[in-house]
This record gives C-alpha cells, structure tokens and sequence, in this order.
C-alpha cells in the first residue's frame, strides 16, 4: 500500500510532456547561394544610396559653386557701376562734358586725358562671336612700353583713334581680355571764395601735395597739380582740412608738377575744387605669374597723374570684354554698341555693356564643359575640369547723358 502510494505521489509531482520527433528537413538553415544572393542584395543597395549620396553632394556643389560665382559677378558688377556712373562728373550740375577743359599738369604723356571721362583698350582678336583660347596658365602681358614721354601700345590691344591714349607701363594684363579707364572726382568738394596768383581760398577740403584737383566755374575746366596746402609756406604739409590750395610752377620735388597758372578768370560765385579720380579695371594675375589664378583688378590714380598699385577686386576672373554705346545724334540713346578700337568720340559714349567670365576655385567638374561667352562657345582644354560661368551687364552713364 505504502508503495504503491508513493508511485502515485511521485507521477502526480512530475509531468511528462510529449515532444514530436526532430525534422531535419524542416528546421535546416540557410544555404550558402542564398547567403551571396542576399549579399549581393545589400551590396547593390548600398552603391545605390552610395550613388544618391554623392550625386547629391555633387549637385549641393555645383549649386553652391554657381552661387558664388553670381554673388561675384554681382558684386563686381556694383562696383564697377558705381564708377562708371561717376565718369565724367568733374563738377558744376554735371554738364562737366559740354564745358572746355585744359591742364596745367605739365605733362604731355598720353596716359593723362581726364577730360575724356572714359576711355578703354580693345584686346585684338576679342570681337563678338571670335573665340578666345581658355587657358589656365595664360600669360601676363604689359600693354603699354614707353621712351622718354612716348608711349607705344602692345600690338595686343588697340585703342580709339581719336586722340590715341596709352596705359601706364605698370599695366599688365592677360592676353584678349580688355581693359577701361574712368576719370572723376571725388564727392569732396570745396567751395572757391578768392584767388591770389596761384593761391586759391576754399572751403575745407581733404587733399594732400601732390594730388591733381579739378577746378570748375561752370564756364571752364582747369586741372592742377596741388603744391601746397598754405598761401606763403610752400614746405607745410597738408592736414586734410585745409581751406588753402596752391598750385605754383616753382614748387619743388613735385612730379610732373605745373604749367604758370591764371586764375583771374574764374567766376568765383560758381567756381569750385574737387581731387581728380581714376579706375582702371583688368585682368591680371598675382606678380604677373602665370600659374597663378586670374584676377579682376583695379588701379586708382597716384599723386603723379601716373596709375597707382593694382588691387585685387575679385578672384577667379578669367576674362572681362566691353561694348561702348555710342550716341551719335545726341538724343541720349545710343544707336550702336562697338569695341574700343571702334568708337568715334569718347564724350558721345552713353552707356556700356560689360562681358564677364568667372570659374570656378578648384576643378569640380568630371569632364570639360563649354561655355557660352562673348556670344560664342568656349570649349576648355583636355584636363580643364573647371566650372565656368558668363555673366552680362548694361549700365548707363549718367553724367555723360546729362551733358547730351
């Protein structure tokens, strides 16, 4: 009895569960094909989102690349405005263009001709629809030689016929891109109250010895070297507030220096003084080295009526072609645009496009891409992975419309 109860007591503590047999075929893992199909799968999937990625980042590039090279092109465009609108303005309401201008800088150079207002240089082989040679090690290029006080231009650029004018040799840009000279006046102005000789009283006015300033009565205009800022003491350096001019013939150390002045003539209730200004814009290239990056440049005048140190204005600027409007029936329109080479009178020029072409810093292209410029294509040399964009202008100038 006893034994029996503890048979049952030990099948009623301990359960026995039935488990079906093990399938081999049915519980088998992967095979080997199915493991590199799958593999594949995921690899191809990869280089796709691999693919995106970098299709994307190129694009993200090219983008933000293209909106560099705008914002530049934009920015040179301003500046470039902002000078060009300025041409011409010695003074007087702005009818500087209809007023006679002489000189009394004593320099016959051809580099000096303010009164033109603009003047530009035509690169030779650079006209609408020629194509221009895109190189990246292109050559620095002195435009201009000179002999004693004559000057001879490159038989790379050429010029208006009209009065011939030469470019300082400090000049040096590179081959088929051209070149523009703008004379103005600063926004400083003094107010002529008397004359004495070749002493002039005048309200406050910020120049120093050696700066040309441009006297105007609204009659006539008179450029002049400054000698002194004080009526007796011709050694007194100007301060930058001060109400005397002298423009004397004796003045030492001064370059080029003065013809004899007569200032009898001026109308004193209309007569004023305001430092003359110049910009020239070109292309050129850090220490005239070729392997450097082409720049936009520009040069403003220097106390000797010669161009003072080129600064860079921006970077990556392969080529820049100017068209000058010319208004040949004095309606305040131009009826043509043409070359520098081509322009009958200066003064008639009211308004000028402007050509630019950028690229970009480094080669982020995979393959060698034309571009649209001077209204022809440019195709880049084998290995020219560079970026390239043309960007184009009309701009108006005011004060040579105003003089129409």
């Amino acid at each position: 009895m006893n034994s029996i109860n503890m048979k049952a007591s030990i099948s009623n503590k301990y359960t026995v569960r039935a488990y079906p047999a093990y399938n081999a075929h049915k519980q088998q893992g992967m095979t080997l094909i199915e493991l590199m199909i799958g593999s594949l799968i995921g690899i191809f999937l990869l280089i796709g989102v691999y693919n995106i990625y970098i299709s994307g980042k190129k694009t993200m590039t090219y983008q933000k690349e293209r909106s560099n090279l705008q914002n530049e092109a934009q920015f040179a465009f301003s500046f470039i405005a902002e000078k060009l609108q300025q041409a011409s303005d010695f003074g007087c309401s702005n009818i500087s263009g209809k007023l006679t201008s002489s000189s009394l800088v004593n320099t016959e150079s051809k580099t000096f001709r303010p009164w033109r207002g603009i003047e530009g240089w035509e690169a030779s082989s650079t006209g609408i629809g020629t194509p221009i040679t895109l190189n990246e090690k292109a050559s620095v290029l002195t435009v201009s030689t000179q002999s004693n006080n004559n000057y001879q231009l490159s038989s790379n650029w050429t010029t208006s016929t009209q009065e011939v004018a030469a470019l300082d040799t400090s000049v040096k840009s590179v081959r088929n891109s051209d070149i523009l000279k703008i004379w103005y006046t600063d926004t400083n102005v003094g107010k002529i109250t008397a004359t004495s000789g070749d002493d002039i009283t005048l309200s406050t006015v910020d120049v120093k010895k050696g700066d040309i300033v441009v006297l105007n009565d609204c009659e006539t205009i008179i450029m002049a070297q400054v000698c002194a800022c004080d009526a007796d003491d011709l050694t007194t350096p100007c301060s930058g507030t001060d109400t005397h001019i002298n423009i004397s013939n004796t003045c030492s150390g001064l370059s080029p220096g003065n013809k004899a002045a007569n200032l009898n003539k001026l109308n004193l209730s209309t007569a004023e003084a305001r430092k003359l200004k110049q910009a020239i814009f070109y292309v050129s290239k850090q220490s005239s080295n070729a392997n450097n990056a082409p720049n936009l440049y520009w040069k403003e005048l220097n106390q000797d009526a010669s161009s003072g140190t080129a600064k860079p204005l921006l970077e990556n600027v392969e080529n820049i072609q100017f068209l000058y409007g010319e208004d040949t029936d004095n309606d305040a329109s131009p009826n043509y645009y043409v070359s520098a080479d081509a322009v009958t009178h200066w003064n008639d020029i009211v308004s000028l496009k402007i050509n630019l072409l950028l690229r970009s810093y480094q080669k982020i292209l995979s393959t060698e891409t034309a571009v649209m410029f001077n209204g022809v294509s440019l195709t880049p040399p084998s290995g020219d992975h560079y970026m390239r964009y043309s960007f184009s202008t009309t701009i108006a100038l005011r004060n040579q419309l105003l003089a129409k």
